[in-house]
């Protein structure tokens, strides 16, 4: 059992698939009150994912889907209908945090950006996880887990010295490094918000999030000018190490 930390804490999460998910199980599972937003037109694409229960497909049968979102309550909205704008702010105002992880302009053209909900609620914190970030010149890009462990640089360092780049093997910066600095740039802005009593925008690019989990081989290429090289199975720093038949 979690320590119920954020207890009375309530998310709105229109978030899907990969890391937002993720980060917003954690908020549920320190006890905060997440309602996760879907559409039967558009449903999250994880409940697509096996394994399902009793081997039978089904959107309600996915135990990928409920690894993510146990704890969580759910209603369908079609964002795209005419009143569901008017739906999601009335949830919104009723809420400590609204999320998303669209593209960058997707909450625009829903005529849900930040200032637009922070309209029916002035201390909204509200949290964005675009790829690249809501701005810069590759702003417009989209990826996934593993988009994002090629871009950051992640999948280069990992396989063996001899041979290509293979990468992590999963989508790792949806179950780590992003949901967990999306979790914490919330607790701390909820904190900011306790204190101040004012809320908070966050634009997490999650590829520069990723990059600090490697933040090792970006120092060694910038102190010494070396491209860091793939190990395989052993380290530069711990021993006993490649012990394998």
């Amino acid at each position: 059992m979690f320590p119920q930390l954020l207890k009375g804490i309530r998310i709105t999460d229109l978030t899907w698939a990969g890391a937002g998910p993720y980060a917003t199980k954690v908020f549920s599972d320190l006890g905060a009150e997440v309602l996760k937003v879907e559409s039967g037109v558009r449903p999250d694409p994880v409940r697509n994912g096996p394994p399902y229960k009793d081997g039978v497909k089904g959107l309600n049968r996915s135990g990928y889907f409920a690894s993510r979102n146990n704890g969580k309550l759910s209603v369908s909205i079609d964002l795209k209908h005419p009143e569901a704008r008017d739906i999601v702010l009335a949830l919104a105002a009723k809420s400590d945090v609204i999320s998303n992880n669209f593209a960058p302009g997707a909450m625009e053209r829903l005529r849900l950006s930040y200032d637009d909900v922070r309209r029916v609620k002035d201390d909204i914190i509200y949290l964005g996880m675009p790829m690249y970030g809501e701005q810069g010149p590759l702003a417009r890009m989209l990826g996934v887990g593993m988009t994002i462990a090629a871009v950051a640089g992640m999948t280069a360092l990992t396989g063996y010295h001899d041979g290509p780049p293979l990468g992590p093997g999963t989508h790792f910066p949806d179950h780590a490094v992003n949901p967990y600095h999306a979790t914490f740039a919330v607790i701390a802005a909820l904190r900011h918000k306790r204190l101040t009593g004012r809320g908070m925008k966050i634009d997490l690019s999650q590829a520069e999030s990723t990059l600090n989990a490697i933040g090792a081989a970006f120092m060694e290429w910038s102190t010494t000018g070396k491209e860091p090289a793939r190990l395989g199975n052993r380290s530069a720093s711990h021993a006993p190490h490649n012990m394998f038949k």
